[in-house]
C-alpha cells in the first residue's frame, strides 16, 4: 500500500471551477499548477484591457451602451476581432470609478485619459 498523496494543486476541471488535486511529489504539483496558470490566459490578452462584455456585466449596463459610448468617441477602447472591443485597465478603472457619464464628461473637457 503506498502513502497517500500529500501534496496538493489549485487546478481548474473540465467543468471550469477550481478544484485540489493531490499528487506524491511537490514538483507534480507544482508542475500541473504552472502549467495550468501558463495556459489560461496569453501574456498580450492580460496586459491588453478587459471585454467591453464584462466591463458592461460589472456596471449592470448593457454591452451595446458600451459599444454605442465607443462608436460616439465617449470612451477609448480597440477592437479585437469583428465583435470584439476591448477597453485598456486604465480606463475601465475610471469607467468604474466615474462611471461611464464621468468618463464621458472627461473625454469632453478634453482630459487625456491615456488608455
Amino acid at each position: 500500500m503506498s502513502a497517500a498523496p500529500k501534496f496538493g494543486a489549485l487546478v481548474k476541471g473540465d467543468d471550469d471551477n477550481l478544484h485540489i488535486r493531490h499528487f506524491h511529489t511537490a514538483a507534480s504539483a507544482a508542475a500541473i499548477a504552472s502549467a495550468q496558470r501558463d495556459l489560461a490566459m496569453p501574456p498580450d490578452a492580460r496586459s491588453a484591457g478587459i471585454r467591453s462584455a464584462d466591463l458592461a456585466r460589472e456596471l449592470g449596463v448593457s454591452s451595446v451602451t458600451i459599444r454605442r459610448a465607443w462608436k460616439a468617441g465617449e470612451l477609448p477602447a480597440k477592437e479585437h476581432g469583428e465583435r470584439t472591443l476591448i477597453i485598456p485597465h486604465k480606463i475601465a478603472r475610471l469607467v468604474r470609478t466615474f462611471g461611464l457619464l464621468g468618463v464621458r464628461r472627461m473625454m469632453r473637457a478634453g482630459q487625456p485619459l491615456n488608455g
